[in-house]
């Protein structure tokens, strides 16, 4: 009979720290606070886990995106260089080729330096041509 009384004692002392924690207010507040935050800690980390995959997700779909675009750029590039009309643009560019029955229209561009030639032809002993001078030998000459 020791035993038995024993171990009703030991249970009898169990149900009373429950019971001391549950009627204590601030032991019970205490014991929730620290299984809310066990709990929220790990939901928390697996929160903003998540959340830093679905933002490298949407940066991996943008990359995607964006070398997708290139290779249709490219897939583009590619099949009008293959084609006859980039042959007859590099032909006609390139050599000075062109078609039967067409007539190839040739402009040269010429440049004046009218700033150059004004700087070059000035100097102390010559005069200096009239502003009117020099706008009608811009324009018409």
């Amino acid at each position: 009979m020791a035993k038995y009384s024993q171990s009703k004692i030991h249970k009898n002392q169990t149900r009373f720290s429950l019971k001391k924690i549950i009627t204590n207010p601030k032991l019970f507040f205490l014991v929730t606070l620290l299984i809310l935050i066990a709990i929220l800690i790990p939901t928390a980390k697996n929160y903003i886990q998540r959340k830093s995959i679905e933002q490298e997700i949407e940066s991996m779909k943008q990359e995607i995106e964006e070398f997708d675009k290139s290779n249709r750029e490219l897939a583009d590039m590619m099949a009008y260089l293959s084609s006859n009309e980039a042959l007859e643009d590099k032909a006609r560019t390139s050599f000075g080729l062109k078609k039967e029955g067409e007539s190839v229209l040739v402009i040269k561009e010429e440049t004046k330096e009218i700033n150059n030639n004004i700087t070059a032809s000035s100097s102390l002993d010559e005069k200096k041509p009239s502003r009117l001078n020099q706008w009608y030998n811009y324009f018409f000459e």
